[in-house]
């Protein structure tokens, strides 16, 4: 008696270690961009109490000094290091994500368009609203009056470089599906005028 073939195999991927290999290095330089981010905080954070901490003690000379109010540190100042990162970790968060977008190209793999969005397609940086990209809607049409005209457009702060995408606009169909659907109207177009024609010759 021979054991019965049920093997159920589930379906895989052509190229299965390709798109591990792509989905390694996007999460790398995800890693490497969020450490890198979480130190300049912790670094500007100590740096502003030592700096309102200095401050504090030399106003207090001051105004012993000159029996007058000093000047206040100005807290809210926005410092700009904080948003840079290390030049080094930036440089392999970039190497990282031009290997998986050439990883991808090369063995025509697309990319899905959340992971799309997020790379720079000039300088294949990062891009992360708030820190190396700025997110706005414009909408060019008169007094803004289209709603559907409304497009999201994210900037890298690093070369300049814009993605333009339509948020209001509703999807358009394939290229396909508009073809064969004009196709059939067509068809059943001349399927009634035939019809027509038979009718009027009995």
């Amino acid at each position: 008696m021979a054991k019965s073939k049920n093997k159920k195999t589930t379906p895989s991927a052509p190229q299965k270690h390709l798109y591990s290999r792509i989905s390694y290095l996007y999460q790398t330089a995800i890693l490497l961009n969020s450490v890198q981010t979480g130190r300049n905080r912790l670094e500007s954070e100590t740096n502003k109490e030592s700096q309102y901490q200095s401050s504090k003690s030399t106003d207090t000379i001051r105004n012993n000094e000159s029996g007058g109010l000093g000047n206040a540190p100005n807290l809210h100042e926005e410092n700009r290091e904080e948003s840079l990162q290390n030049p080094i970790t930036q440089r392999s968060t970039r190497r990282l994500l031009s290997q998986a977008r050439a990883i991808s190209m090369k063995s025509q793999i697309r990319l899905s368009p959340n992971i799309k969005r997020t790379i720079c397609k000039r300088c294949d940086a990062l891009l992360i609203p708030g820190q190396s990209s700025a997110e706005y809607i414009e909408n060019i049409s008169r007094d803004r009056k289209k709603p559907w005209a409304d497009i999201l457009v994210i900037q890298c702060q690093l070369c300049g470089t814009s993605k333009r995408f339509p948020v209001g606009a509703s999807k358009q169909t394939r290229r396909t599906d508009r073809t064969s659907g004009t196709a059939m109207t067509t068809t059943e177009s001349q399927l009634a005028t035939r019809g027509n024609k038979m009718e009027v010759e009995i």
